[in-house]
């Protein structure tokens, strides 16, 4: 795959994916398609509607001195991913994080999550995934779109994932690891951009 494939299948992915949430009643943030420094990207953002993260069920004893302790009711868990070209391997490539949202009006109140088993439990199909041996998930910076930390799944399998497709490769990427983000394509989704 190279950028300029990338870039017209991106395209089509776009409305592919756009189309999947209109059809499905998913409700979402944003999505959109995005040019930065030069490469051409998809952005999506979702508020998850499961259970909050924190699951401890430790008995607060009306302890009403800990600031920090926020009520699980005001937790907003935050879904963003990219999909960009990874000009190394010259595969695409997901970006994810989840963010944990305080709805409690403090100044900084959105922090990301960097505990995998605590992420683990946002993301479907991680028994799927690690059947196809690539279960690598990094963090690095997303030098794309900010400088800030994602996690990704590392691309070195992926090219000779897509070499294994004849056309509409990064259409049939997405078909495999967008599962992981509740996004279960059917052929129904996809047949009006095929080529």
């Amino acid at each position: 795959m190279n950028q300029i494939q990338f870039n017209v299948e991106l395209n089509s992915l776009f409305q592919i994916i756009q189309n999947y949430l209109i059809n499905k009643n998913i409700f979402y943030e944003s999505i959109n398609l995005k040019s930065q420094r030069n490469q051409s990207f998809l952005y999506f953002r979702k508020s998850l509607d499961e259970k909050p993260l924190n699951n401890n069920n430790n008995n607060n004893n009306n302890n009403n001195n800990n600031h920090n302790n926020h009520n699980n009711h005001n937790i907003q868990i935050i879904l963003e991913f990219t999909i960009s070209f990874h000009k190394s391997y010259q595969v695409p490539v997901f970006y994810f994080k989840f963010l944990k949202k305080f709805l409690d009006n403090d100044y900084e109140n959105i922090k990301p999550i960097w505990d995998l088993d605590k992420i683990s439990n946002h993301l479907h199909n991680l028994n799927y995934l690690s059947d196809l041996n690539s279960n690598n998930f990094n963090i690095t910076n997303h030098n794309i779109l900010t400088d800030e930390h994602w996690f990704f799944i590392h691309p070195c399998m992926t090219n000779e994932l897509i070499n294994t497709f004849n056309s509409n490769c990064l259409i049939n990427w997405f078909q495999i690891y967008g599962p992981l983000f509740g996004f279960n394509l059917l052929l129904s989704d996809i047949n009006p951009y095929l080529y």
